[in-house]
This record gives structure tokens, C-alpha cells and sequence, in this order.
């Protein structure tokens, strides 16, 4: 499975999350339509995390939304102080775009040099961002901002957020010590709406997979095997619990109601709502069963092996027919984007998805 594309699709219209800018690209020319600027010094920007845009509603219009960390230069802060600057692009005008800049309270990031520094948006709810803020210690932070006022509503510090449910921001808490919770805290004020232990060690990472679970892998404190759980968004209760090849499976949520994960030489699904266990395919001695996963979208893997690409049912794992010649690394109804080599560099190339 490939590194994720920092792309958000929208029918013709891509939107790219650069290390110091937001773009929209016409799928349909090739060409930048609209390009909104950092407004201060990126922190490390050759080793800085993209990760998508998001695309939200943001009263009656639908915006897409990246995060960056910097060092602020101007009045928002004292020269050199870290904040987070949030650039928000209009869809319907891409040419019409916003930067608030909002200064971080001590404890929450520092402007140490390291290559963990970054920031990304886990989710908006009504006009409230949830951001989630990494720094050289890997502790991690989680800020809200309301988009409007592009005011500083509350931070928690060491705290890795994943997902954003109605009420709730999900995440781990103390990573790096011994009595690391999954935790919850309330949208309106950061105060905690639930905890429940994990008996991960070895630095659990936590991911996203729906709305309604989300991943945390890590290693099984009492026989050190390599683990991944599925836990509920709304209690942090265990749907399901799988012992792994390594220690961060990637998973994909198809965006509809499975979750598709894939490690060296397995790959299997769950059901996004239960957690249960879909499907799996394992490598044979010799002869590759498990293909590599491109990505997922509405019911359909997109996969390669060594005779080319293969698509499979998301709920089945059974193959389904070639719906393009190519392996996308995303896809949505309209087109399919795939990155070839050019040159010294890579190239971006999009199909009609259907072709």
C-alpha cells in the first residue's frame, strides 16, 4: 500500500495540501486554478507531513480546509512563538480563500527542530476545527478552533486525536507512558467524556476507519505480538482485536461500510460498523494471493499484484471486473489518479474513472 496521495477529490476539482500551500487543480486541463500561501515560516518544511485537505461544510458553503505549524513572524504571537495557521479554500470559488492564524499555549508545541513537527485537521464540526498538532516529542496535542472568530477555543496536550464524532474528539492519551488510555473529550470545552484502557505498549499508534471505530496498533503487553484493535468511537469498547504481521497495518475505510487493511503478505476487511471480520487473503509459499492495496472507495478495492492491477469487492474479497487498466492511488466517481515516474521526479496523471 502506497503512502496516501495529499489530495482531496471533489467531482473535477482536486484539492493539494503542499508543505506550505493549498491548491486546486481542473482534473479535466491539468491546471492550478487557485493557490492559497502559508503566511509564516513552515517549521522544517523538507521533512514536513502532508497529509489531505479536508472538505467540510462550513455554513451554507463547502470549503476545504488544510493545517500547517509555524513560526509565527508577525503580531499574532512573539516573534518565533509556534502557532497553527488554518487556510480554508471556497469550492464553488476556489479563488476565494481564508487564513486564520491562531498562537498555541505553552505545553502544546514547541519550535525545537525535529521531523515529527506538523499539524492536520481531524475534523469540523459547524464552525468548530479540530486540529491535531505532533511536535520533536511525539507527544502530540489536540486544539479546537472556530473557524470563524479564528479563535483558540481550547488545547490538550499530550493527546494523538483520530477521529471527530458529534459530540467527541477521539484519541490516544499519554503515549509514552505506561498508563496511555483511548480517550474522548467533549467538542464544546476538551473536558473528558470517557476513557478506557489499552493494554498496548511499544508507542500504539491510533488511526481513523469510519465514523464509528477507529484502529489502534501497538504490541500486546503480555506476549509482545504485534495487535491490532478495532474500538468503538462512542465508548472505546474493543469490536474486534486481530493479531497482526507488523505493527501499523494500513487500513482504508471505503467510505460506505468496510475497512480494508493490508500488511506484508495478508490482506483483510471488517465490517465498518461491527468490527467483524469480512474477509482474508494470505500469501501462499510462491504465489502472491494477497495483492498490494492501492485504495477503496464505495464498495471496490483497487489493488495491483505482479500481473497488474486486480479489483476486489470491499465485502466479499471475491474479484470483481476491471473497471480501468490502471491502479489509482485515489479515486472518486469521476476520475482516478495515479502517479508515474517523470523524469527525476513523478508525474500526475488522471482518468475517467469508469475508462
Amino acid at each position: 500500500m502506497d503512502a496516501r496521495l495529499a489530495i482531496a477529490l471533489d467531482g473535477l476539482t482536486a484539492y493539494l495540501a503542499t508543505t506550505s500551500s493549498l491548491q486546486s487543480i481542473d482534473l479535466s486541463t491539468g491546471h492550478v486554478t487557485a493557490k492559497a500561501s502559508a503566511q509564516h515560516p513552515i517549521l522544517n518544511p523538507e521533512t514536513y507531513p502532508t497529509v489531505p485537505p479536508l472538505l467540510c461544510p462550513l455554513g451554507a458553503r463547502q470549503v476545504a480546509l488544510t493545517a500547517f505549524l509555524e513560526t509565527a513572524t508577525g503580531p499574532a504571537a512573539t516573534a518565533g512563538h509556534p502557532v497553527v495557521e488554518l487556510v480554508t479554500m471556497d469550492t464553488a470559488t476556489p479563488h476565494h480563500t481564508d487564513n486564520a492564524v491562531v498562537g498555541l499555549p505553552a505545553g502544546v508545541a514547541s519550535t525545537s527542530r525535529g521531523t515529527e513537527h506538523g499539524a492536520h485537521v481531524i475534523g469540523v464540526r459547524g464552525t468548530t476545527a479540530i486540529i491535531g498538532v505532533e511536535d520533536a516529542s511525539s507527544a502530540g496535542a489536540v486544539i479546537a478552533v472556530d473557524l470563524l472568530s479564528k479563535r483558540l477555543l481550547w488545547a490538550h496536550p499530550a493527546f494523538v486525536p483520530a477521529t471527530v464524532t458529534d459530540s467527541t474528539v477521539v484519541g490516544l492519551a499519554d503515549i509514552h507512558h505506561a498508563a496511555q488510555r483511548l480517550r474522548a473529550l467533549n467538542l464544546l470545552d476538551g473536558s473528558l467524556a470517557w476513557t478506557a484502557p489499552t493494554t498496548l505498549t511499544g508507542n500504539p499508534a491510533i488511526t481513523s476507519l469510519g465514523p464509528k471505530l477507529v484502529g489502534v496498533s501497538g504490541s500486546d503487553a503480555a506476549t509482545g505480538a504485534h495487535v491490532l484493535q478495532l474500538d468503538s468511537t462512542v465508548s472505546g469498547h474493543t469490536a474486534n482485536s486481530i493479531t497482526a504481521a507488523v505493527n501499523s497495518p494500513q487500513c482504508l475505510y471505503d467510505d460506505r461500510s468496510a475497512i480494508v487493511c493490508a500488511a506484508p503478505n495478508q490482506s483483510i476487511a471488517f465490517d465498518a460498523g461491527s468490527g467483524r471480520i469480512l474477509w482474508r487473503l494470505a500469501d501462499t509459499a510462491g504465489h502472491q494471493v494477497a495483492p498490494d492495496i492501492a485504495t477503496a472507495w464505495h464498495g471496490l478495492v483497487y489493488a495491483r499484484t505482479d500481473n497488474g492491477p486486480e479489483y476486489l469487492d470491499a465485502r466479499r474479497g471475491t474479484r470483481r471486473p476491471s473497471p480501468m487498466a490502471v491502479d489509482p492511488l485515489e479515486v472518486d466517481q469521476y476520475v482516478a489518479l495515479v502517479v508515474v515516474p517523470a523524469g527525476t521526479g513523478t508525474a500526475l496523471l488522471a482518468y475517467p474513472a469508469t475508462g
